[in-house]
């Protein structure tokens, strides 16, 4: 099957609140802005999700994803294992993207509240996309510095598992593990999200119906998707202080 495991830095929900859900571990850079990239992983965006992990090279080596040639510049139909080291220390599953569609290199950005400027290399429907709660993230995947070549993680950030023994002998587990916890997930679908409001009708309209239809109490997040979109459709000052209000509630 094609999968790819990734190394992320460890949060409970990945929805881009790092007030709240403050970043641990990661390298020097997050431990000391209390910030990643990858906060907004589990993020649903107008019904996707949007997958970042730190790559230092120019390009993701996509063609050691099974049935994925070096002249291809994605892949389909990918599951990837979203791990992270947890402040017990060991490197476990928080979560995973199904049926994903993994990029060779970092696509265009699409609209955030901290500018226009977020990467992303892995897209899945947020349908299929699963996030653990913390007392199911038990799962450890291992470090081949610890417990030999193509056996888990090296230097980089992510996993190809493509060694034979990783087919063979860890592959399987983590699948059925994936397979026993997919009723658990903790991260908002689509249902809730798509489409709520009709992208045609003035921005003016749209704007009293966003403020009178999520602003309230503690429900500001769900205006998020639907907040980028509007900002995306009109870059103005007045969207942009709903998804700053949305994040800051």
């Amino acid at each position: 099957m094609k999968i790819l495991f990734c190394n992320i830095t460890y949060m409970n929900h990945y929805t881009g609140n790092i007030d709240e859900d403050i970043p641990q571990g990661g390298g020097a850079w997050v431990k000391t802005h209390k910030d990643a990239h990858e906060k907004w992983n589990f993020l649903n965006v107008d019904g996707n999700c949007y997958g970042f992990v730190m790559n230092q090279s120019e390009q993701f080596h996509i063609e050691r994803i099974e049935g994925t040639s070096r002249q291809e510049t994605q892949t389909e139909d990918v599951t990837v294992v979203w791990c992270a080291l947890k402040p017990s220390g060991d490197t476990v599953i928080v979560g995973w993207y199904e049926h994903a569609t993994v990029y060779r290199y970092y696509q265009s950005s699409i609209p955030t509240p901290v500018g226009l400027d977020r990467d992303y290399f892995v897209q899945a429907k947020a349908d299929d996309c699963y996030l653990l709660p913390e007392e199911l993230r038990t799962y450890p995947i291992g470090r081949a510095a610890t417990d030999g070549k193509g056996r888990g993680f090296g230097q980089s950030n992510f996993w190809y598992a493509d060694s034979e023994y990783a087919k063979e002998n860890i592959v399987p587990g983590v699948v059925s593990y994936l397979q026993a916890n997919r009723q658990h997930r903790i991260n908002k679908c689509c249902a809730e999200y798509r489409a709520p409001i009709d992208l045609d009708i003035p921005l003016s309209e749209k704007e009293d119906a966003l403020a009178t239809e999520y602003y309230d109490g503690n429900e500001y997040m769900r205006f998020l998707p639907l907040g980028y979109r509007a900002y995306h459709h009109a870059p103005t000052g007045d969207n942009a202080f709903f998804i700053a209000t949305a994040l800051k509630a």
